[in-house]
């Protein structure tokens, strides 16, 4: 299935700006049956639960040799671009994760988490924040 790279653009811009629990909470909200945004705590828990339980198939589709770490230490890309790259990287890399179907938000959602915590301290096994 091609990327509506669009789509992604326009999903990035709109919560790049956010903390990382407002993004975790989005998340949740997307792989959760029946949150709302009003669910906040609920969803911002299982939004983190979400991102930490699949941390593994994550780091294989993004850290891989010439995914955007690779390409982030050999001076290939711009810090900008990284949340778009990440998301590109989890989007053809791991299409679905426990069941959930990962579609341009989910990605765009896991891209800034990931890139937010840092991309080199992320690839080399760090803790995400």
């Amino acid at each position: 299935m091609p990327i509506d790279e669009e789509s992604l653009d326009e999903a990035i811009a709109r919560v790049s700006g956010s903390d990382p629990d407002q993004i975790f909470q989005l998340l949740g909200i997307q792989v959760q049956d029946g949150f709302q945004p009003q669910s906040g705590k609920r969803g911002k828990e299982a939004g983190k639960s979400f991102f930490e339980r699949f941390q593994a198939e994550l780091r294989r589709a993004v850290c891989k040799k010439d995914g955007p770490c690779d390409q982030l230490t050999k001076g290939l890309v711009e810090k900008k671009d990284l949340p778009k790259l990440v998301a590109i990287a989890v989007l053809t890399g791991v299409p679905t994760l426990g069941g959930v179907t990962v579609t341009t938000i989910v990605a765009a959602y896991l891209g800034l988490l990931i890139v937010h915590s840092g991309l080199a301290a992320y690839c080399a096994g760090a803790a995400p924040k």
